[in-house]
């Protein structure tokens, strides 16, 4: 340990030294100095001498009395806080309150003598604060009342108190008028009292909490006893010490500090984002709970044994346990993490009551996978670092880094670490019993997140204040285990890396692994695909198992026709462990070919006869099928295998099911799918994985009845497997069309209806035209089941609608990738107006599995995002002739021996009851402008608009190293978007990093052959070429008005309507100069946030006129026969 280190431990202990002629001076509450720590200050005293006489030898202005004719500046964390409170007048957050019960004959009088006697001794507890002309000013009144506030709660239960408390606590301050504090006084009975201060940050800080119940107990003392003598006078107060802060602030030593923070935080991340129940809010909201648990006493010796081998103190420690956990549940490698510290350097200001607590914000880079003692000495090494450089104050850092304006997050850190000794504060009255007193949980929260760890005796109190706006207490629950899980390794394992940090409980682990996987089912003797359809023409065979166009086959007719071209392609060599090729326009000969291959033992290789001639060459030459089936006039590649014509093959005669050699293991099927490197991939499932799902959906409540289906799906897409088999194993009759009215979406819904369709497989991108048809023209559908795979499920207003049309139906939200089809499904019923906007994917379909995991393939806790996994019996066989290819997507289970996984790629998390919620892609999340981008959470916002049907958000680069959000839309009638109004709409409801850049409106989506959105397809939009805001002159008075004051307060030339006030230089201060002129201007009150939410002339000009008008309509109405109503 060094000489630094040990006045770090000092301060973190609460205990205050200074140098005064060669020798140590120490102030500590009882008990705080122990042996061990007399013995270490020894050890280094010459060393600390040497440091705090450097400290104090440099030159600073001198902390002295001033007179208070004039206006007194405020410190700069005053001014923040007295920014805030504009931002959101009376606001709670700032409010820390403080309850202690006292036992015995109280007087009442004397508390309230004595009271009045520390307001008039400590200058901050009768100041207000107002806007001044420039500069907020603040304003020390002479005298101010402070009453106590007495009630009486006999017979009271904990509860009941509890509540009240909250109540009183949330009870806002006017920062103009003042008083800034409260003291009540909750009578339980003669003998029992509650305390409970309640006092604004802006004038305090928890260190002033023990001067203020100090001087207040001697005070009471002296009314009591008159004994006691009169404290002596303080020789500077917090006004004093604001002035001088500014003063000091000129010089070199705070600009070498500045130096070193800037260089520090130059080029942070602005934002660290967690997986949150909710998403972010526009503006922030400051609702908060608080969550708390102790640590066993085994574990705080633990704690506290590796702080000591380690040579850092338990603040670097359990700092840095939690800059793990971030770590763990964001995934990102570069955090920032607020802390406090007392501010208060000198000896003057340690008797004093005011707000002297600054903020370091401390930047740790875990960007190597780190072990935890190597994160541990980098945080003890940042951490005496930002000591030496602490008198920065952190408003004047946060305006010289100008970050980036976003109301939806705090700047620089979003999440704060405190460590403390002992919580409670003592107050002594005399002839009575205190207990300590307490900061109580008033349900606010400042920060995403803080993580409060206290030191109490031999245990460690460890607790979260959160806000509730993003996280349920479920979630703070699990957080506070995983903490604790991992300090448990890290005390007796330090050298264990941070990926490898074992965040989940066993029991945790079990319900991850096995009980949200639990879902073995027992189907009998495994049997082949087309063995499921042979039982139903065994048990239907009259009934019509596919029609087309007023043609239809009967199952027993689907069977012969199949049974016929089987014995064909056998005596064609097609064979178990060969393929056949499949390239026939929609007609009744697909699903018969489909069948007969399968009946053959061949895998039948579904290509699409409209895809480009190069592309069919490929795959042709990729499969080497055994045989192609093909109609007249097919231009195919010649080399490719026996040609088959199937629409002048002779279907006269019977035949019997052919006897083959095909087993449930061998493959059904070979779809392609996209490549990334452009090349496309084959991948082959069994018959025993495909008649698994079958299965499944044989035993489904609602989908193994039997249906008429419609058959919409590209055969090339694994979906068209689903539709045709599922349907024949079930009974159903399945509905095929032609090509072009599949594509004639509005065409397809009236068809539909005509024909009494009862069940869909649709991709979302076609769902939602055909179900805005139905609505809009007042269809009455007999669908009983629509299916949603191959994108992700949105319930739009039209989606709902439908359902509200359809009596009894179910939607129902499928996953599965190419690789295992599907996986895991959701069914919704019931009321369409309760469903989610974005459904979640569901759990896991009989015997398959789906484990989240990090990047070290181990299981992620509930609620934090990981990599899909997919295990089970449907995992596909594999890439045709692919295998390094599949060595990187396939991959052994760790939790089942001798199984297979199958990595999706795709970005996922669970849900409390076990069900899955789709993220995204892990290779398409964007990150901009230092900003993690969920581009669905975009396309969400916009599909609640009004006019907006489909909505597809990407990230461009159409110029190289300039990237932009663009949002492609498609309206929901003739009226064509307007980009300012839907711009305007989303930042009401998404931070303007969200936002996208340029609007783009299409009459539909391009669509893939399998009916999903073509992302690659998307338009280049029409940028600008001029980055620059074009000029653009007022259109209004209201506008002329604004744009006079936007010039006098930046001190600029000429300003455009469109012109942002932070872009020219604006900053928060400026902004409350700016509101200021505009309400005097107007005559209207106008919230200060408004200037962040419209920071043009143009945009809150808007805003202007309307209060304008409602101001005028209010004073002009009649006011005698009004009354007002306050909700």
């Amino acid at each position: 340990m060094s000489a630094l280190e040990l006045i770090a431990r000092l301060r973190e202990a609460g205990i205050r030294l200074r140098v005064s002629d060669g020798k140590i001076r120490l102030k500590a509450e009882k008990g705080a100095l122990t042996d061990e720590l007399r013995t270490e200050i020894a050890r280094y005293k010459q060393d600390i001498v040497a440091l705090l006489d450097k400290e104090s030898g440099k030159a600073e202005p001198k902390l002295k009395a001033l007179s208070r004719s004039g206006p007194l500046p405020l410190s700069y964390a005053q001014q923040r806080l007295w920014f805030l409170d504009e931002l959101e007048p009376g606001t709670p957050v700032y409010n820390m309150p403080f309850a202690l019960r006292v036992r015995g004959k109280l007087n009442v009088d004397a508390l309230q003598t004595a009271l009045n006697e520390l307001v008039k001794r400590h200058e901050t507890l009768r100041t207000v604060f107002s806007a001044g002309d420039e500069d907020p000013a603040q304003e020390i009144l002479d005298t101010i009342a402070t009453p106590l506030h007495i009630e009486s709660q006999p017979g009271h239960d904990e509860p009941t108190l509890t509540e009240r408390l909250r109540e009183l606590a949330c009870e806002s301050f006017d920062l103009s008028k003042g008083p800034l504090l409260r003291l009540h006084v909750i009578e339980l009975s003669a003998e029992e009292h509650v305390l409970l201060l309640v006092i604004h940050h802006i004038i305090s800080d928890l260190w002033s909490m023990n001067v203020f119940f100090n001087d207040l107990g001697l005070m009471y003392e002296r009314q009591i006893a008159d004994v006691t003598p009169e404290p002596d006078e303080l020789p500077v107060q917090y006004a004093d010490y604001a002035a001088w802060q500014r003063e000091q602030l000129a010089g070199p030593r705070l600009e070498r500090q500045l130096e070193y923070w800037l260089q520090t935080l130059g080029n942070a991340p602005p934002v660290l984002e967690l997986a949150t129940d909710r998403p972010r809010p526009p503006e922030p909201g400051y609702a908060g709970k608080w969550l708390a648990r102790k640590l066993d006493a085994d574990l705080t010796s633990q704690l506290q044994a590796l702080a000591k081998s380690s040579g850092c103190t338990l603040f670097m420690l359990t700092f840095a346990a939690f800059i793990a956990l971030l770590q763990r549940y964001s995934g990102e490698q570069d955090l920032v993490v607020g802390t406090p510290i007392s501010g208060r350097q000198r000896t003057e200001l340690e008797g004093l009551i005011g707000f002297f607590l600054n903020t370091l914000a401390l930047r740790i880079d875990t960007t190597d996978d780190p072990t935890f003692a190597d994160l541990l000495e980098r945080v003890k090494q940042t951490a005496l670092a930002g000591y030496a450089n602490q008198d920065l104050p952190f408003e004047k850092l946060v305006e010289e880094l100008q970050p980036e304006r976003d109301m939806s997050h705090t700047p620089v850190f979003q999440h704060m670490f405190i460590w403390q000794e002992g919580s409670g504060k003592q107050l002594s009255l005399a002839g009575l019993e205190t207990e300590p007193a307490e900061l109580i949980s008033h349900d606010t929260a400042k920060f995403d997140l803080t993580l409060a760890m206290t030191g109490a005796g031999d245990a460690i109190e460890a607790g979260f204040e959160y806000n509730t706006d993003l996280f349920d207490a479920a979630s703070i629950e699990r957080m506070l285990s995983h903490l604790e899980a991992l300090l448990k390794t890290v005390s007796t394992k330090p050298g264990t890396r941070l990926s490898e940090l074992g965040l989940l409980t066993d029991v945790e682990r079990r319900q991850v692994i096995q009980a949200f996987n639990s879902s073995a089912a027992d189907f009998g003797e495994a049997v082949c695909v087309h063995q499921l359809v042979e039982a139903q023409v065994q048990a239907t065979p009259n009934q019509i198992a596919v029609e087309l166009k007023g043609r239809h086959f009967s199952y027993a007719e689907l069977n012969r026709r199949a049974n016929l071209l089987a014995g064909r392609l056998i005596e064609l060599g097609a064979a178990p462990g060969t393929r056949v090729a499949i390239s026939c326009t929609r007609s009744l000969d697909l699903p018969v070919a489909a069948l007969a291959v399968l009946k053959s033992g061949a895998c039948y290789v579904a290509v699409d006869p409209a895809y480009p001639a190069e592309r069919i060459a490929a795959m042709l030459a990729d499969s080497s099928p055994q045989v192609v089936i093909c109609q007249s006039g097919a231009e195919l590649p010649a080399g490719n295998g026996e040609t088959l014509v199937i629409d002048t093959f002779d279907f006269e005669g019977d035949a019997a099911n052919p006897e083959t050699d095909v087993v449930p293991a061998d493959p059904l099927y070979c779809i392609y799918t996209s490549g990334s490197t452009g090349i496309p991939k084959g991948v082959q499932l069994s018959h025993g994985g495909l008649a698994n799902l079958l299965r499944w959906q044989q035993q489904h409540a609602r989908l193994a009845i039997p249906a008429k289906t419609l058959q919409f799906a590209s055969f090339s897409f694994d979906v068209s497997f689903q539709e045709l088999f599922a349907t024949w194993a079930q009974g159903g009759t399945l509905v095929m069309v032609d090509e072009e009215l599949r594509q004639d979406l509005p065409a397809l819904a009236g068809f539909i209806t005509e024909q009494q369709i009862e069940r869909l497989y649709l991709p979302f991108a076609a769902l939602q035209p055909i179900a805005e048809t139905i609505v809009r023209d007042g269809l009455q559908p007999a669908l009983r089941d629509i299916i949603v795979a191959g994108e992700q499920l949105q319930v739009t207003d039209e989606v709902r609608a439908l359902f509200g049309k359809l009596s009894g139906a179910a939607l129902h939200n499928q996953y599965g990738p190419s690789e295992t089809h599907v996986v895991t499904a959701l069914t919704l019923t019931g009321d369409a107006r309760g469903w989610p906007y974005l459904p979640p994917i569901g759990t896991p379909v009989a015997n398959t599995q789906a484990y989240i995991l990090d990047e070290q393939q181990q299981p992620v806790p509930v609620g934090i995002p990981g990599e899909l996994y997919l295990g089970g019996i449907q995992v596909a066989i594999g890439y045709l002739g692919r295998p390094e290819l599949n060595a990187e997507k396939f991959i052994a289970d760790p939790f089942q021996p001798g199984q297979r996984l199958y990595r999706t790629g795709d970005r996922v998390r669970h849900l409390r009851d076990g069900s899955i919620e789709f993220l995204g892609r892990v290779d398409e999340q964007v990150k901009w402008r230092g900003f993690r981008i969920e581009p669905g959470e975009i396309e969400t916002a916009l599909g609640n608009q009004p006019g907006i049907s489909q909505a597809v958000v990407i990230m461009r680069e159409d110029i190289p190293g300039d990237k932009r959000l663009v949002a492609y839309v498609v309206s929901a009638g003739t009226a064509e978007p307007d980009s300012a109004a839907l711009k305007h709409a989303l930042q009401e409801t998404l931070p303007d990093y969200m936002v996208p850049q340029a609007f783009v409106t299409l009459d539909a989506l391009p669509l893939t052959p399998s009916g999903k959105v073509a992302r690659r397809r998307l338009p280049t939009p029409e940028y600008s070429r001029d980055k620059e805001v074009p000029y653009v002159g007022p259109r209004n008075p209201v506008e002329v008005e604004l744009v006079k004051i936007w010039a006098d307060v930046l001190g600029t030339g000429r300003i455009g309507i469109n012109d942002d006030f932070f872009a020219l230089g604006g900053h928060s201060l400026l902004a409350t100069k700016l509101v200021a002129r505009v309400r005097d201007q107007f005559g209207i009150s106008l919230p200060l946030k408004y200037i962040f939410r419209y920071p043009s002339p143009a945009t809150l000009g808007e805003t202007v006129a309307t209060l304008k008008a409602a101001t005028s309509s209010s004073d002009s109405a009649n006011g005698a026969n009004r009354e007002e109503f306050r909700i």
